[in-house]
């Protein structure tokens, strides 16, 4: 299994995590909702039988639900660390799951700070501790952010537009999530993402493995190709925009007899692909042409041209 392929299918497991820990909390919610309106209308013996044994069936749920939150959190930093080790151009999602641990960390220290100090009689602590718990959440908010445009990002890399719509999703469902009133329509868009991602993914898992076997078996007639001319910055950088028939990598970049120090993405897929190639500081000439050798895994050598600015 290819580094790209199981990226790709971390996030998928990771989608499908979240997903049944959002049904499971429901689930939770609704017979906990339930056992305190049933209760009511029975005997004080009953219901707290039934309030006993239900109610320890909520905590089981609650937990399992957490255990795949966290797994969620996990699988999906590995996915998208994984695509960014091929190259890919994914986002911020590896930072956004991290700032959602950190923003989770942040605020539950600020809760205890404040019921630990909720019954003082100065109020500054438990100010003190909402505040923190505040800061928590907005930290937790920007990595939900990040991750639903990574998921997004993946989607307009890889071309799939459940993945493009779900992350879309997810983006608006987050920011209602913290509107009381209509924060119900944030979650079950939230939800909604979430499925269009696992099933994006799965679309990317039945692809990819097709097109990088094609490629690596049969070399099409037709072979990479510049699109336009391209730049290269006085830093060193370099922009050149390559058109691919297939999937290939960019092994390694030469100008000037100077290695490149690295190339994003250094994996072209079918299409065109933006790649930016990292030299030392060279001095070159402004408005004058060079040459950069791409020297491709198939044992090709592309030459781009570039212009100097």
């Amino acid at each position: 299994m290819s580094q790209e392929v199981d990226g790709i299918r971390d996030l998928r497991s990771g989608a499908l995590y979240i997903i049944v820990s959002v049904i499971l909390v429901t689930t939770a919610d609704i017979i906990a909702s339930t056992v305190m309106g049933v209760s009511f209308l029975l005997k004080p013996t009953s219901a707290t039988v039934l309030m006993s044994g239900l109610l320890g069936m909520v905590v089981i749920l609650v937990i399992v639900a957490l255990v795949l939150g966290i797994l969620w959190l996990v699988k999906t930093r590995s996915g998208f660390i994984k695509l960014k080790s091929v190259g890919r151009d994914v986002g911020s999602g590896d930072t956004g799951t991290l700032l959602i641990i950190i923003g989770i960390i942040v605020a539950i220290v600020g809760v205890a700070v404040a019921f630990a100090l909720a019954f003082s009689l100065s109020s500054l602590g438990l100010f003190a501790g909402l505040a923190i718990a505040f800061i928590g959440a907005i930290i937790g908010l920007v990595g939900q952010i990040l991750v639903a445009l990574g998921y997004r990002r993946v989607g307009e890399v890889y071309e799939e537009s459940s993945l493009k719509t779900g992350g879309l999703l997810l983006l608006i469902g987050f920011i209602l999530d913290l509107i009381p009133i209509i924060d119900i329509v944030g979650g079950i868009l939230a939800f909604i993402g979430f499925i269009l991602v696992y099933i994006g993914c799965g679309t990317l898992l039945r692809r990819l493995p097709l097109q990088q076997q094609y490629a690596s078996v049969q070399l099409p007639s037709l072979q990479p190709s510049q699109v336009g001319i391209g730049r290269v910055f006085s830093n060193g950088v370099a922009e050149v925009t390559i058109y691919s028939p297939y999937y290939v990598q960019i092994v390694s970049a030469v100008l000037q007899g100077v290695n490149a120090l690295s190339i994003s993405p250094n994996q072209l897929i079918p299409g065109n692909n933006l790649v930016r190639i990292a030299f030392p500081p060279l001095n070159l000439i402004p408005g004058s042409t060079y040459s950069v050798q791409l020297y491709l895994s198939n044992g090709q050598t592309l030459t781009v041209v570039v212009i100097a600015s």
